[in-house]
């Protein structure tokens, strides 16, 4: 059986199952699942499976602030005037949202073993975010002082 927890004896815990041995680790079975859970389990000794919600939170998060920005990039080049910090300003705030929510959701791959792949995918996008808003920011920079 995989590590988790599982159904007790008594109907209104549930025990701490590391893979080869059941552990002290014991906590009420009554208690609201936490965001990421999935719905409780009906039998004894089924694994209470967790999502890891928040790596499809990330991904959505680099996907709205790359939207974002080409709306911000579109906006400038359709010769509207927006104020110059505008692009790298949600750039890079789009992608510290993004790269926080990638890194949280990554720790919780390690311990729920899903979502890896679109928190890798959060994390790289998160990353070209960062790098497009520095390079925008030293561009404009560079020709302002020009």
């Amino acid at each position: 059986m995989p590590a988790g927890w599982y159904r007790d004896s008594d109907p209104t815990k549930l025990r701490w199952w590391d893979g080869e041995q059941w552990t002290d680790r014991v906590k009420g079975a009554a208690e609201p699942p936490p965001l990421y859970a999935l719905s409780t389990p009906a039998a004894i000794g089924e694994p209470l499976r967790e999502r890891n919600v928040l790596s499809a939170v990330a991904l959505v998060a680099a996907v709205v602030a790359i939207i974002a920005c080409l709306a911000v990039a579109g906006i400038t080049l359709t010769g509207m005037t927006l104020p110059p910090w505008m692009l790298p300003l949600v750039a890079l705030g789009g992608s510290i949202l993004a790269l926080v929510l990638g890194v949280i959701a990554g720790r919780r791959v390690e311990y729920t073993g899903e979502g890896r792949r679109a928190t890798v995918i959060a994390l790289v996008l998160s990353g070209v975010l960062v790098l497009a808003g520095l390079a925008v920011a030293v561009m404009q920079f560079t020709l302002s002082t020009v």
